[in-house]
């Protein structure tokens, strides 16, 4: 059989066989059984999410234990910080589609027919990505403007309690003022009582 290349790699699998005691070949199962394990996000929809789906709840399943047994949670293990959509993006821009754009060196119909579908998939996630980014802003935006509300609550309050101090303050004033305005007259009508016995 002839040597085929592509992109510099010989496709003849009649040499991966002979060379180096069948080395080559076994290279090549393990990359495909690695890419089949790994394959999911390069299914069409809605499998790809669905997959994400029951992946993510492994993950959280398992984080959630981790949790109650007091050990330090895995990475894309802790439902309550683990962004989906955004891990999504990272695991098939490094790890799946890498793996794809070698096998497909070595079988064109994946070249042909996966990555564009991966690709698709891709962009499907980078969207959801944003929605996540943008609800999170949007959760920030709520915080601070609770935090601002119950700021001004309590300004509010605190005026008030002013207020009533102060008018409890003037009005001990005024009574003390009546007191001192009645012993005042008393020692009047004192001085007048002895200008009258004079």
């Amino acid at each position: 059989r002839s040597v085929a290349t592509k992109d510099g790699v010989v496709i003849c699998p009649d040499r991966w066989i002979s060379e180096d005691g069948g080395e080559p070949a076994r290279q090549v199962l393990r990359l495909v059984l690695h890419m089949a394990d790994i394959a999911a996000q390069s299914k069409p929809a809605p499998l790809f999410t669905r997959w994400s789906d029951r992946v993510y709840n492994e993950f959280f399943a398992q984080g959630d234990l981790e949790a109650k047994m007091g050990m330090p949670i895995s990475f894309l293990c802790d439902r309550k910080t683990t962004k989906k959509a955004s891990s999504q993006v990272g695991f098939i821009q490094f790890v799946v589609k890498p793996g794809f754009e070698l096998l497909g060196r070595l079988v064109p119909r994946v070249e042909e027919e996966i990555l564009p579908r991966l690709e698709d998939n891709l962009e499907y996630w980078r969207e959801k990505g944003k929605e996540e980014q943008n609800e999170e802003e949007d959760k920030k935006t709520d915080g601070h403007n609770d935090k601002g509300s119950n700021d001004e609550c309590s300004d509010k309050t605190s005026g008030h309690d002013a207020d009533e101090s102060n008018s409890d303050k003037s009005e001990t004033t005024n009574e003390h003022d009546g007191d001192h305005s009645d012993t005042d007259n008393s020692d009047d009508r004192s001085d007048n009582d002895g200008e009258g016995d004079k």
